[in-house]
């Protein structure tokens, strides 16, 4: 193996009728644009960290790609689903490093291009979504020191107001810029062994459980349902244990705001995060207009994007280019 490698984790979630129709579709084109795509990666280990069992025809695809698939009970928690991926850290790793991932990711590029020295590696979250006053309050109820540094949310890097807001504040559009570090969960580079699972679970029970006590109602909500929450003040621990980290290239957990930002060519994404993919679906029925629906979301993003960019503009047609023969190669044939 080489000393490169990595471990590949995907986390998908079949314990429910409803979460099954989603992530077998979400699983579906992740493992065909993993046999597409994959390159050099596709030597890597890769496996399928399920919560609950995968269906027939994820299981068949997952043998094409040479998987190793594994199934356990959902995590406990009011997260809406979020906690599963600490699944993803349970299993014993092939190499040294394991890149965990959210099931709503497509792979564009040989993912075997990540690279680093640093122990962990996340990209900053889009915006973000606690005011430091209610940071402080988890900090001192963890019993870890406030960190000093501010990192910009990734909507201030690429120059984006922010927008769609769950849990808005007040203070969320001066914060952008200079929020206590806090990071998505969706791609994440741990080392194989590191304390992180039993951290970010401990950290995820604690929060939950002291987030009521939270005076602002978008803090409490926040830290009740958000795993990004507890991962970002599991990130500080480390770093107080001495662990390191690097900041994960953006074409590593590219999302729509780098395509409307103007930021990111279609041939340079090795990870796309297409968060919301397919979370409507509710049965097999749908999945094609569901398909087509994201399609045209995302070339609504590269459309605004080429507007200070103007040679991304064809990237729109290849998207929809990519998904469709995605659809029609992996996920049509077992509809």
């Amino acid at each position: 193996m080489d000393d490169d490698s990595f471990d590949i984790v995907f986390v998908p979630d079949f314990s429910t009728p409803r979460a099954a129709a989603i992530f077998e579709i979400r699983s579906l084109f992740f493992l065909g644009s993993f046999l597409e795509n994959g390159g050099r990666a596709k030597q890597f280990p890769l496996r399928l960290a399920c919560i609950g069992e995968p269906p027939r025809s994820v299981a068949a695809l997952a043998e094409r790609c040479g998987a190793n698939i594994t199934t356990s009970t959902p995590v406990e928690s009011s997260g809406w689903g979020f906690a599963n991926k600490l699944r993803g850290l349970e299993t014993p790793c092939r190499t040294s490093r394991r890149l965990l991932l959210d099931a709503d990711v497509l792979v564009l590029g040989d993912l075997a291009e990540l690279s680093g020295e640093a122990d962990f590696a996340a990209a900053p979250a889009g915006k973000p979504h606690l005011p430091e006053s209610q940071w402080r309050l988890i900090y001192e109820h963890l019993g870890l020191p406030f960190p000093s540094r501010r990192i910009a949310s990734l909507m201030h890097e690429l120059g984006l107001a922010i927008d769609d807001v769950i849990f808005p504040y007040d203070e969320q559009n001066a914060e952008a810029s200079s929020m206590v570090p806090y990071y998505n969960s969706g791609v994440i580079l741990a080392p194989a062994e590191s304390p992180l699972a039993e951290i970010w679970s401990r950290h995820l029970r604690a929060i939950e459980q002291f987030g009521q006590n939270l005076a602002h109602p978008s803090a409490a909500a926040a830290a009740a349902h958000y795993d990004q929450v507890a991962l970002a003040t599991a990130f500080h621990e480390l770093g107080e244990r001495g662990f390191s980290f690097a900041r994960l290239p953006d074409a590593f957990n590219c999302r729509f705001i780098h395509f409307r930002a103007g930021t990111m060519r279609l041939r340079d994404v090795n990870l796309l995060h297409a968060t919301g993919f397919c979370r409507l679906l509710e049965s097999r029925t749908q999945a094609r207009a569901l398909v087509e629906e994201f399609i045209a979301r995302w070339q609504q993003n590269i459309l605004a994007g080429a507007k200070k960019s103007p040679d991304m503009a064809p990237d729109a047609a290849r998207a929809a280019e990519l998904m469709r023969s995605l659809f029609e190669k992996f996920v049509a044939p077992v509809l």
